[in-house]
């Protein structure tokens, strides 16, 4: 159904594979529950998966981040978002990084592109929860639930204006991409590429989840025989692996083969396209009422508490309205360690350290710790095991970025080219890829410069924008937005 990075690596899936194994005792072990924020009440929470930052509501206040996995927090929106998020999907975080949209409630919604540091208004606010099409740079397309009349509402202008939609067969929103929308509940799923005028139901299936999320091209939902997905834009879908109790999420690791889900027997993982779910912590106890509002009252499905993961730092987040924001930071399993353990000895057992075999071990080792948490003691011998590699990448990437920056075609290439190699088939060639396309648009720059005297037409200046937009679209990594973002920038600004 993917392509699997994976099958690149094959120490990497052992890793994961130990990973797995996780279990609630490991995460009690790390010292469980513990509050964040000097205690701060909040109402809302929502995790950047690449950066680890943490964006954390304050009601009437705004919006606070750390940077710090949750030890300390800063006010970085004191105008815009003032409320609360009344559920666990009143916050769409962009899985790809640097991007966030608060649909709170009983106050103003808004967002930020830039990781907080700049923020938006939307032209509508008091929401029960709502998601974005994050394959747009601008993230345009917006579809949410609205507080007190259950109707579904959907923007096309990043939330400035927004229209009422009929006929959805559900207020369960969902946006695959700017032209195909999704709703679902009890009738099961019905997709729309009329900007919600017209329905057609494509799947019986009933999701649960307030909020379909999208992955590197793929739709998951939850239902309440575990998480379904599809891999055409939500016009067929199918269970992802065995069931799990799951309402909210999913929540994505550190590849798409990664999730997790919180349900009422809490927080379970999979590391394996949900073929196995392992549940690696219960609900804190604040919580374990918590699913409804705090003044009591019937049980309400993850109404007034919000989940995050930061699957590199192995920590989890619960929010729920008026109590403290807590953090469980898991520790590493021992099946985890102990494959950890084996690919330490292996590479300690190669002498010759200027050998092919001795930096394809350690680069392994280091791909592998990268995105899997170990032990202070483990930390430091992967250190000291992979600094000749380490080093080398940085030298790499040093010299691409510097090639991009003084962009010369020929040289370019060549330097690309001769420093992507000893990483194709790993977990860096993306890097690479990506790389490789800010040079094509350096390129495309280039030529558009030289039409026409310097002086290309309006409509050649247009035709470039749009395809500067679908780039961003394309691009995960941050570096490589912001590279591309600058030429957007220049072709803007070109008279």
């Amino acid at each position: 159904m993917r392509g699997n990075l994976w099958s690149a690596c094959p120490l990497l899936l052992l890793l994961a594979a130990g990973a797995a194994g996780a279990a609630a005792s490991a995460a009690d072990a790390a010292g469980g529950w513990q509050s964040c924020y000097n205690g701060t009440a909040t109402a809302g929470i929502a995790v950047d998966r690449v950066s680890g930052e943490v964006y954390a509501v304050v009601d009437g206040s705004g919006i606070a981040k750390s940077v710090d996995h949750g030890r300390t927090f800063t006010m970085v929106n004191q105008t815009i978002v003032k409320s609360h998020a009344e559920t666990g999907c009143g916050l769409s975080i962009d899985p790809e990084g640097g991007r966030v949209m608060c649909f709170m409630c009983y106050g103003d919604a808004g967002g930020s592109l830039d990781g907080g540091k700049t923020w938006f208004k939307s032209g509508m606010g008091h929401w029960n929860w709502g998601t974005v099409d994050w394959s747009d740079a601008q993230a345009r397309t917006m579809i949410g639930d609205a507080h007190g009349d259950g109707a579904v509402y959907l923007s096309g202008d990043q939330g400035k204006s927004w229209s009422k939609i009929t006929g959805a067969g559900g207020n369960h929103v969902g946006v695959a991409d700017a032209n195909t929308l999704l709703c679902g509940g009890d009738g099961g799923i019905f997709l729309s590429t009329a900007k919600g005028t017209a329905w057609q139901k494509v799947s019986e299936l009933k999701p649960k989840g307030r909020t379909m999320r999208v992955f590197k091209g793929h739709c998951y939902w939850l239902t309440d025989a575990g998480v379904i997905s599809s891999n055409d834009h939500g016009r067929t879908w199918a269970r992802l692996g065995t069931e799990v109790d799951g309402c909210v999420g999913p929540f994505f690791g550190t590849d798409e083969h990664s999730m997790m889900v919180v349900g009422l027997s809490g927080f379970s993982i999979t590391h394996d396209d949900g073929a196995s779910w392992h549940n690696v912590a219960t609900l804190p106890d604040n919580l374990r009422t918590g699913w409804s509002a705090p003044e009591g009252g019937a049980p309400r499905d993850y109404w007034f508490v919000q989940f995050g993961w930061d699957p590199r730092a192995n920590i989890i987040y619960a929010s729920s309205l008026h109590a403290p924001l807590v953090r469980l930071e898991m520790a590493p399993d021992k099946e985890s360690l102990a494959v950890a353990d084996k690919m330490i000895a292996q590479l300690e057992h190669i002498t010759d350290h200027a050998s092919p075999a001795y930096r394809t071990a350690a680069l392994k080792l280091y791909l592998a710790a990268a995105d899997f948490p170990l032990d202070p003691e483990r930390t430091t011998k992967v250190q000291e095991l992979t600094a000749m590699v380490k080093e080398d990448i940085d030298t790499r990437q040093l010299a691409v970025r510097t090639a991009l920056e003084a962009w010369d075609a020929t040289t370019f290439e060549r330097i690309l080219t001769d420093n992507r190699k000893p990483f194709a088939g790993t977990a860096l060639a993306p890097w690479f890829a990506e790389a490789g396309l800010v040079g094509k648009a350096h390129l495309t720059s280039a030529r558009l410069k030289r039409s026409a005297g310097g002086h290309p037409a309006a409509a050649a200046t247009a035709a470039t924008g749009k395809q500067f937009d679908e780039l961003l679209a394309q691009l995960t990594i941050d570096e490589f937005k912001q590279a591309v973002g600058k030429l957007k920038d220049a072709l803007s600004a070109s008279p």
